[in-house]
């Protein structure tokens, strides 16, 4: 009994190992899964292949394919016994697949391993991803007041296994370090230093599209770049100090210094970057917004001793944000009593009626001050005090063309600072001495009637008025022209015309002719010759003009000739006659002449010129008395 059912076991197995291996070698594979699934979209382009059969299938005769061609390798896995009897076929690439594409995987000769029966085919598609955009950046363009240490975020629109290389542009250019997440879709960049303060940037993001060999990492193809974002952003300003007390000089030696700034600033960060030279002890005192500061010295500083104070670049508000340069100001404390003066030392032509001021750089004791003011030549007066200014006033003029000296002695008491500890002074001159008769210019009437018109000036300041031509009544008229080296005696008449052309038809009279008519109304009047400048300016004092001969013109010359009788006549072209009317300076050398001509106007000669001049016809002329 138990022979028979061991038998019948026996033949049960057997019959199940025929059924099994008839379906496994009898029945024909079909693929029942791949990957991708036909028609599947936004496969990732490092993807494998794979395909899975309800059976073995024949390797001679199955042929793969996939369109576009792809270098790669098909390989079979997953055998029922081992490396035989696969079931599973896959598609290894050399390199990603170019994404946004449209894949075919054709299968043609599917059969079974003992190659009986009909062979069949198979053919799925799949679509690869696109290329990862930019999805979103911050700071988003156009915003402002961006800190110098923020980071630049771009989340893209999916991950990046290498597929696209992105380059980042910033215009002012900045070096910077770009990280990428775990997931790849997004980029961290992280400015090295910080952005600049107070600069609009400009931020350009371009893709390239490239294809590596999986093998040896070698890039086998890149794209064109593609322009994926352009935007821009501002950064904040940097903090500024509004204002630092003290500065300039003749600083208190108790003043604190305080310091404002346009932002709350790091207390830590401006207390270290804080220094003073020479140094100062001392402590912080903040006000609530933390926009300013007072530093209070432990004790006063020293008297007139100058002082740096800085705060380093590199100091943060409380934003991040940092001084971009150092910050220096400077001061100078009170310091021992100083002097200047007005007039300045070595002014020269100073008014007479002028005050003197002396100003002194810091309040000091007024009484002091004027117990040790000292003029020389001694001059009487009074003072008075204008803040930091004490004004002599001169009680009378000062001299004409004086040198005075005004000394401050030492001693004077400060009331803040040091007391002077040495002597101050100025020394200036006073202005030369301008005299002048009160004679009104008056033209000459006629081209040639200088002399005349000189004395009619001369004679109304001594209340005659009279004209040229009564003057020339007196004076008496040659009117014969010219005959080559032979004329008139101007010593004795006018010779010529007055409207003549001077030495052709009209040349003019000398100082005897009008010194006779002067008499007329003025009888002490007198015609001299070889006369000095002294005897000039005496005259003026006494108030006589004197009328003086001369020439007019840079062209004039000698041009002299006989009278009849042969009498040498000393001419010259350009003979003219003016006004002498005052002086100014010093009556035994004066440094200017002052003279009515008839024929230009007024002028102020200096000396040497006027004598120059008045040489040539040896100082001669007439004084009107």
């Amino acid at each position: 009994m138990k022979k028979v059912i061991f038998f019948k076991i026996i033949i049960g197995l057997f019959v199940l190992i025929l059924i099994g291996l008839g379906g496994l070698f009898l029945i024909s594979p079909t693929v029942i899964k791949t990957f991708p699934q036909n028609q599947a979209q936004n496969i990732q382009a490092d993807s494998e292949i794979k395909i899975d059969f309800s059976r073995p299938v024949n390797r001679d005769i199955l042929i793969p394919s996939i369109i576009p061609d792809v270098p790669g390798e098909w390989q079979y896995e997953n055998p029922i016994l081992e490396r035989h009897f696969y079931r599973t076929l896959v598609f290894i690439p050399d390199q990603i697949l170019r994404p946004e594409t449209i894949y075919k995987i054709r299968l043609e000769g599917i059969k079974r391993i003992l190659n009986v029966g009909k062979s069949s085919n198979f053919e799925f598609s799949f679509t690869t991803q696109t290329l990862p955009k930019v999805l979103t950046v911050e700071p988003k363009s156009g915003t402002k007041n961006i800190l110098p240490f923020s980071e630049i975020k771009i989340k893209l629109t999916q991950p990046n296994p290498e597929l696209v290389d992105f380059s980042f542009v910033l215009e002012p250019k900045t070096e910077f370090k770009a990280r990428i997440n775990t997931e790849k879709d997004e980029y961290t960049l992280i400015p090295k230093g910080g952005f600049l303060q107070g600069t609009k940037y400009q931020f350009k993001i371009q893709s390239t599209f490239f294809i590596k060999d999986k093998e040896t990492g070698t890039i086998i193809f890149q794209d064109e770049p593609q322009d994926l974002y352009q935007g821009n952003f501002e950064t904040a300003p940097p903090p500024k100090i509004i204002s630092f007390s003290p500065t300039g000089s003749n600083i208190l030696v108790n003043k604190d210094i305080k310091i404002v700034f346009t932002e709350p600033m790091e207390k830590e960060s401006v207390e270290k970057n804080f220094s003073t030279v020479p140094q100062i002890e001392g402590d912080f005192i903040w006000a609530e917004d933390k926009k300013s500061f007072t530093f209070k010295p432990s004790r006063n500083l020293s008297f007139g001793t100058n002082f740096k104070i800085a705060i380093k670049k590199g100091t943060k508000d409380e934003q991040g944000k940092y001084l971009p340069e150092d910050v220096i100001f400077y001061f100078k404390t009170i310091g021992r009593v100083w002097a200047s003066f007005s007039p300045f030392n070595g002014a020269n032509g100073t008014n007479i009626k002028t005050s003197i001021k002396v100003y002194f750089d810091q309040p000091v004791n007024q009484e002091s001050a004027k117990e040790r003011f000292k003029i020389e030549p001694q001059v009487n007066g009074s003072f008075s005090f204008s803040e930091d200014i004490m004004i002599f006033y001169p009680s009378a003029p000062l001299s004409y063309q004086t040198t005075y000296k005004v000394t401050i002695l030492s001693g004077v008491k400060s009331i803040y600072g040091l007391d002077s500890n040495k002597v101050f002074s100025t020394t200036f001159s006073t202005e030369l001495q301008t005299f002048k008769l009160a004679i009104p210019l008056d033209f000459q009437d006629y081209p040639l009637s200088c002399e005349a018109a000189s004395l009619k000036m001369a004679l109304r300041h001594k209340g005659i008025f009279v004209s040229e031509n009564q003057i020339m009544n007196y004076v008496g008229i040659d009117s014969a022209p010219r005959q080559g080296n032979i004329w008139g005696d101007p010593y004795d008449i006018y010779v010529g015309s007055l409207n003549g052309r001077q030495n052709t038809t009209g040349y003019g009279v000398y100082w005897g002719p009008i010194a006779k008519a002067a008499k007329v109304w003025r009888p002490n009047s007198q015609a001299f010759s070889g006369w000095q400048i002294s005897d000039l300016t005496k005259e003026l004092k006494n108030g006589n003009p004197i009328i003086v001969w001369g020439v007019i013109g840079r062209g004039a010359y000698q041009d002299s000739w006989y009278t009849k009788d042969g009498k040498y006549i000393y001419a010259w072209k350009g003979e003219h006659s003016r006004l002498v009317i005052g002086f100014i300076g010093n009556p035994t050398s004066p440094s200017k002449i002052i003279l009515n001509d008839p024929y230009v106007g007024v002028l102020y000669w200096s000396t040497s010129s006027f004598l120059s001049n008045w040489n040539i016809f040896g100082r001669s002329g007439v004084v009107v008395r």
